[in-house]
This record gives structure tokens, C-alpha cells and sequence, in this order.
């Protein structure tokens, strides 16, 4: 049996990065070492960063597709990018999109000025920073679900004739 684990796949989107090759936001910049040294797990880290449009937003939520945990910021940032026409708005509805194509993928969203809950909160849950404990906290929780054994699954159920009939059914449909 390999022991190795596998890798939590983390995306992360902050409008004020450059581009993937962002010091701090990149795909080798700092932000992505220490949610591996924090999360202490391996992580494969993406980051994106601008302004989340055309090619940049198909990019960006193609590796969101198949991601473990996804981060985002609080809005595009209109400031930086003035083409940006409802910013609190499309990083919801990129939440929203993210959600529906990965259901299973952990969306965070920092909280805007570190203080404010703004529309992507209605669907990603809020952070203070990117090293956040919520944020390690997803990290953590992605690695134990991914690199669960069949075997460690536990089934709780109350006595209702319903529950018990679907849990019947899903231990027959695991095989058990």
C-alpha cells in the first residue's frame, strides 16, 4: 500500500497579483509555500491574479474545475481594473460557477478590507487573509477526504424507515 499522500489541489484568485509569475500570488510565489508548510500537506498550488475576463476567466476557471479548495478575493477590484463593470458581483457569480461545475471543491473568499462581507460571501465562506485558519482548515479537511480508504467510511443514521432504506441502499451500492 503506498502511504504517500496525495496532493490537495489549491486554486487561488487575487485581483492585485500581476499574473501566474506574482512573487507572492503566483504559481511559485510565497502564498503557496506557506499553505503547504501551515496545512503541513502537499499541495499543488495555481494563482491567478488581474482581471478575470475572456481568456483569463476561462483559464482560471478551468483549474478551478477540478480543485480541492478554491481562494478568492472579495471582488475584482475595480480600482485596478475600471473594465471591471459590478466587481462585488462577477466574483460571486464566479463562486456560483465554481460551485456548480465542483461541488466538492472547499470556496473561500476573503472578506473585503479583512472586515466586510460582500456578495461572494453568499456563496463562499469568508476569510480574514490567505494563511487564515478557515483557509488551513479547508486545506486539511480536502487531504483527509481525498486520501480516505473506502474502508474508513462511517454511516450515521436515526431509525426513520426512509433513512434506513437509503442507508441500506448506499452500503449495498459501496459494496459492503
Amino acid at each position: 500500500m503506498n502511504n504517500e499522500l496525495k496532493a490537495v489541489k489549491v486554486v487561488l484568485f487575487c485581483a492585485a497579483a500581476q499574473d501566474s509569475a506574482d512573487s507572492a500570488y503566483g504559481d511559485r510565489g510565497f502564498i503557496g509555500r506557506d499553505l503547504a508548510r501551515m496545512a503541513d500537506v502537499p499541495i499543488e498550488y495555481r494563482g491567478f491574479g488581474g482581471l478575470l475576463k475572456g481568456d483569463a476567466r476561462s483559464e482560471f476557471l478551468a483549474a478551478a474545475n477540478d480543485a480541492d479548495v478554491v481562494l478568492l478575493d472579495a471582488w475584482c477590484n475595480s480600482q485596478l481594473y475600471p473594465d471591471c463593470e459590478r466587481p462585488q458581483r462577477d466574483m460571486a457569480n464566479n463562486a456560483e460557477r465554481i460551485k456548480a461545475d465542483n461541488p466538492r471543491a472547499f470556496v473561500l473568499a476573503e472578506l473585503m478590507e479583512g472586515v466586510h462581507k460582500v456578495a461572494v460571501h453568499e456563496v463562499a465562506t469568508p476569510f480574514v487573509d490567505w494563511t487564515d485558519p478557515e483557509v488551513i482548515a479547508a486545506i486539511k479537511l480536502a487531504s483527509r477526504l481525498k486520501n480516505m480508504d473506502s474502508e474508513t467510511l462511517i454511516l450515521v443514521v436515526d431509525d426513520d424507515e426512509r433513512n434506513l432504506a437509503a442507508a441500506k441502499k448506499q452500503l449495498v451500492n459501496l459494496g459492503l
